[in-house]
């Protein structure tokens, strides 16, 4: 059987029209455009990280995250933390989770409020990519978040 062929970064980036490009914020702190005195989205600091620090025993992960971050969303009924980084079973395709439940840096192992468990690769230490950020914008739509606090990209024609 022969393995799935994913598109890599550049392919899934030239999917995008130059008007959808144009419209992707530059920064986490520039997805958010209103309600901005009570949300902000931003990355996750080292003492967030190790509050939801646990020992995982390890089980069937969903995937392997590389280049990951994780990020969090400020509200005022508490903040969410998310994994945001490329899985490595589909060449690199950005992927963002649910909210984080906890994480063993340690073992290398994250699980989520929606069950899931990943095995953790290399972190990114930089900002998110375009395509990342592309991805976060989507992803607030989907769970109902973008037009109440003003996401770009509500909708997405590609070329």
């Amino acid at each position: 059987m022969m393995a799935e062929e994913y598109p890599n970064y550049d392919e899934l980036l030239s999917q995008l029209s130059p008007d959808i490009r144009a419209k992707i914020p530059p920064s986490l702190d520039d997805v958010i455009k209103l309600k901005r005195r009570d949300y902000k989205l931003r990355l996750t600091t080292d003492e967030e990280i190790f509050d939801l620090h646990n020992r995982i025993s390890p089980y069937h992960e969903k995937d392997i995250i590389d280049n990951w971050n994780l990020i969090t969303l400020e509200r005022p009924r508490g903040n969410l933390v998310f994994l945001l980084g490329e899985v490595r079973r589909k060449n690199g395709c950005p992927r963002i989770t649910s909210d984080v439940v906890s994480i063993d840096l340690d073992r290398g192992f994250l699980t989520t409020i929606s069950g899931s468990f990943y095995k953790l690769g290399s972190p990114k230490n930089a900002p998110p990519t375009e395509l990342e950020l592309y991805l976060v914008c989507r992803t607030f739509h989907s769970w109902r978040l973008g037009a109440e606090l003003g996401v770009p990209l509500s909708v997405t024609h590609y070329h």
